[in-house]
C-alpha cells in the first residue's frame, strides 16, 4: 500500500509540474470538487504541522493556498447547512442537532425544523439549473425526510448517510436504545442497505470515481462533494491497513507532548505566529503521567488510529486526484479540502449511558481496537491537542471548535504555496462558487421569496494574488450551538461557554494576542465588550436563534 500511495503522490506531482502554468480559457464554468473531512483536527495534515503523512493533501496546498483563518460551525449538521446555503444555519432549519432529552422544547419551530427549508436555495440547486452535474457521496446529515434528501437540492446522483455517523463497515449506529439502532443510507430517492465488506473511505472513493467518469461522458460541469465519514469515530480501518501499524509507537510520549509538537511545527510553517504563546493545558484530564502503563498504552493506540485513518483518506483523495488528471478535467477543477468543525472529544466508551452499549456490543480490547467489531473513540485529551493551540473541541464556541484548515486548489488559484491569514467563513463557499460559475442568487425561488445569502464571495480574492478580503472593520462572523455562542469581529471575539442567554458570561478575547482563549480583557476593554454583545444580540433577533429555556421542576 505505501507503494501504492507512493506512486499516486509522484503522478500528482508530475502533471501538477505541466499544468502549472496551464490557464483556463475565460468563461468557461468551472468544475468544483469539495473534499470534507468529518471532525479534523486543524493541525492533522502535514502542510499544516502534523506528523501523519498526507502527500496528496500536502500536493494541493503546494499548488495552492492555505487559508489558517478559516471558521465553521461548532458542530456537523449546522455546518453542512451553513456551507449548502451560504446562510446562518439557524435560516436554513438546522438551528442545533436537536437532543429529546434536553431540546424538546425548541422542536418543529422555525429554524429548528432539521431540515433544509424553503427559506434558502441551495447554491447545488443553483449551479444544476445552469448546466452542472452534481454528485454527493458520504455524510449528509440535512434531514431524514424526503423533503431533504441531495436529489431534491440539486445533486443528480447521491450514496449519502443520512445520520451523522456510522460503523465505517455496516449501518451499525450506537444510540441510546442499543446495538439496534440503525443508520440510514440513501441513493438518490431511495433508501439502501450497506455494501456488505465494504469500508466507508473506499466505497465512497470508489463512488464518486465513477460520478466524475459520468460528469465526462456528459460533458458537462460539475460539482462533487466527497463528504467522508473519516477521521469521525469509531476509529476504524480496513484489515491490511491495520496490519501495517503505521503509527506504531508515534504517540507513546502522550497527548501533552503532542499539542506541544504540534504548536511548534504550526509556528515553523508559518501557520501561527511566531511569538505566539504556548497556552495552559486545559484542566478537563490527567496528565498523560498520572495515568498506568496498560491507560497510556490504550491512549496511544487511539491515536495511532486516528492517524491511520486520515493517512487513508489521503491515499483516497490521490485516487480522486489522479481521476480528474487521467479524465482530463483537472486544469479546469478548483479543488478544495476542509473540515465541517474541530475535532471531536467523544469518549463513548466511557460515557455513562453510550458506554453501556458500547461495551456490551462491541470489543474494545487492544488486539481487535480498530476493526469491525470495536467502537473506538480518542476523546477530550487528544482532540486538545489535535486543535493546537486553541482552546477547547467540537461543540465549543471557542477557536477548538469552529477552526478549520482550508486548502484551495486548482482552476483559477494563480497564488502557489501561499499562506493567508485573513477571516473566510464555511458560509463564504456557496456565493463564491455561484460567483466562479457566473450564476446569481434569486430573489424568488420557485415563486416563493428567498432569503439572501449572508456570506461574501471570495472569488476575487482567491483568482487575483492582489485580491483582498471581502470582509472589512464592520464585518462579522456569528456561530452559536446548544448555549454556546460567539460572535468574531476583526480580532475581537465574544464567546460564551454553555449559558448564551445571559450575556454577563460572555468573554472577550483579542485572537491577535491570544489564540488560546486564556485571557478574559471584559474589564479592560468595556466598551468593546459591550459593542460586541449589542451585535449578538441583534443578530440573534433577526435571524432567530432560540437559547434553552431552564426545563420547570
Amino acid at each position: 500500500m505505501r507503494g501504492l500511495l507512493l506512486v499516486g503522490t509522484l503522478l500528482f506531482i508530475a502533471c501538477n509540474h505541466k499544468q502549472k502554468n496551464q490557464e483556463t480559457p475565460k468563461n468557461v464554468q468551472p468544475n468544483i470538487l469539495v473534499i470534507m473531512l468529518d471532525d479534523l483536527g486543524y493541525s492533522d495534515f502535514g502542510c499544516f504541522g502534523s506528523e501523519i503523512k498526507t502527500p496528496n493533501i500536502d500536493a494541493l496546498a503546494e499548488n495552492g493556498i492555505r487559508f489558517t483563518n478559516f471558521k465553521t460551525a461548532p458542530m456537523c449538521a449546522p455546518s453542512r447547512s451553513m456551507f449548502l446555503s451560504g446562510n446562518n444555519n439557524v435560516t436554513v432549519g438546522h438551528g442545533r442537532m436537536l437532543r429529546p432529552s434536553k431540546d424538546a422544547a425548541l422542536y418543529g419551530k422555525q429554524g429548528y425544523e432539521s431540515e433544509i427549508t424553503d427559506r434558502i436555495v441551495t447554491f447545488s440547486k443553483l449551479l444544476q439549473d445552469n448546466g452542472y452535474y452534481n454528485a454527493v457521496v458520504g455524510k449528509w446529515h440535512q434531514g431524514h425526510s424526503p423533503q431533504s434528501y441531495p436529489i431534491n437540492h440539486g445533486f443528480e446522483d447521491s450514496w449519502v448517510l443520512t445520520d451523522g455517523y456510522s460503523n465505517h463497515f455496516n449501518n451499525r449506529g450506537l444510540g441510546l436504545v442499543g446495538r439496534d439502532t440503525l443508520t440510514e443510507f440513501v441513493n438518490n430517492d431511495k433508501i439502501v442497505a450497506w455494501e456488505e465488506g465494504a469500508f466507508s473511505t473506499d466505497f465512497y472513493t470508489n463512488k464518486m470515481i465513477e460520478y466524475l467518469n459520468k460528469a465526462k461522458a456528459k460533458k458537462q460541469p460539475f460539482f462533487g462533494f466527497a463528504s467522508y465519514t473519516a477521521p469521525h469515530w469509531p476509529l476504524q480501518l480496513p484489515d491490511d491497513w491495520l496490519e501495517k501499524e503505521l503509527y506504531k509507537g508515534v504517540y507513546d510520549d502522550g497527548y501533552e507532548a503532542l499539542r506541544k509538537k504540534r504548536f511548534k511545527a504550526l509556528q515553523k510553517k508559518g501557520i501561527i505566529p511566531a511569538n505566539t504563546e504556548f497556552p495552559p493545558p486545559m484542566d478537563m484530564f490527567k496528565p498523560w503521567e498520572e495515568l498506568t502503563i496498560p491507560q497510556q498504552k490504550r491512549e496511544s493506540r487511539k491515536m495511532e488510529l486516528y492517524a491511520g485513518m486520515v493517512e487513508h483518506a489521503d491515499f483516497h483523495i490521490g485516487r480522486l486526484i489522479q481521476t480528474l488528471k487521467e479524465n482530463g478535467q483537472f486544469e479546469n477543477t478548483i479543488v478544495l479540502v476542509l473540515s465541517d468543525n474541530g475535532a471531536s472529544d467523544t469518549d463513548l466508551y466511557n460515557e455513562p449511558k453510550r458506554g453501556i452499549y458500547c461495551r456490551k456490543y462491541h470489543s474494545n480490547e487492544m488486539p481487535n481496537m480498530g476493526r469491525e467489531s470495536s467502537w473506538v473513540s480518542h476523546g477530550k485529551p487528544w482532540a486538545n491537542s489535535l486543535m493546537s493551540p486553541f482552546l477547547g473541541f467540537k461543540t465549543w464556541a471557542s477557536e477548538g471548535g469552529i477552526a478549520s484548515p482550508l486548502i484551495v486548489s486548482g482552476s483559477g488559484i494563480t497564488e502557489k504555496g501561499v499562506i493567508k491569514k485573513e477571516l473566510i467563513t464555511i458560509q463564504d463557499l456557496a456565493p463564491t462558487f455561484l460567483d466562479l460559475a457566473e450564476v446569481k442568487y434569486p430573489e424568488k425561488y420557485n415563486d416563493k421569496p428567498v432569503i439572501p445569502m449572508l456570506g461574501k464571495s471570495m472569488a476575487n480574492y482567491w483568482k487575483d494574488s492582489n485580491g483582498h478580503s471581502p470582509y472589512d472593520e464592520s464585518s462579522i462572523f456569528v456561530a452559536e450551538n446548544r448555549d454556546h455562542a460567539m460572535l468574531l469581529k476583526e480580532h475581537w471575539k465574544i464567546v460564551n461557554f454553555g449559558k448564551a442567554a445571559d450575556t454577563s458570561q460572555f468573554k472577550l478575547f483579542n485572537l491577535n494576542t491570544d489564540l488560546g482563549e486564556r485571557t478574559d480583557l471584559s474589564e479592560e476593554y468595556p466598551a468593546k465588550k459591550q459593542e460586541l454583545l449589542e451585535e449578538w444580540l441583534a443578530f440573534k433577533e433577526e435571524v432567530g436563534i432560540l437559547l434553552s429555556e431552564p426545563i420547570p421542576n
